[in-house]
């Protein structure tokens, strides 16, 4: 097995890779977004989830914390309904066992340290 290396990327076999294109199959590093209108627990691949709660209540659960795994949360609506963020298990959002999105078009990114998730920037109108 002959491995190669430069700026396009590598060859490992007749495999060509450009580095700086995430693997599609591979839940770390793939993007997606997904819309919730009801109660959903989240997959690794889901990066970004946009939320609207016209109709009731939305719970989102994350995914189970992986190092390094970002998640952004959107409220897409202005109801007086609650979107609420909760952790897997034990792991807590800052300290906190859920995050409430309580304003149309606010947002949240989350940061997994593996254990806990922690806010790292999002926005409130």
């Amino acid at each position: 097995m002959k491995i190669e290396g430069g700026k396009q990327g590598y060859v490992l076999g007749e495999e060509r890779r450009d580095l700086r294109t995430p693997l599609k199959d591979d839940p770390r590093t793939a993007h997606s977004c997904v819309r919730v209108v009801k109660d959903a627990s989240v997959g690794l691949a889901s990066r970004t989830i946009l939320v609207e709660a016209l109709a009731r209540d939305v719970s989102v659960m994350l995914p189970g914390s992986e190092i390094g795994y970002p998640v952004t949360v959107k409220r897409l609506d202005g109801s007086a309904n609650t979107v609420t963020i909760y952790p897997v298990g034990s792991a807590t959002i800052d300290g906190a066992a859920s995050l409430a999105l309580t304003v149309q078009y606010q947002t949240v990114v989350l940061l997994s340290d593996g254990t806990n998730w922690h806010r790292i920037g999002g926005y409130t109108p």
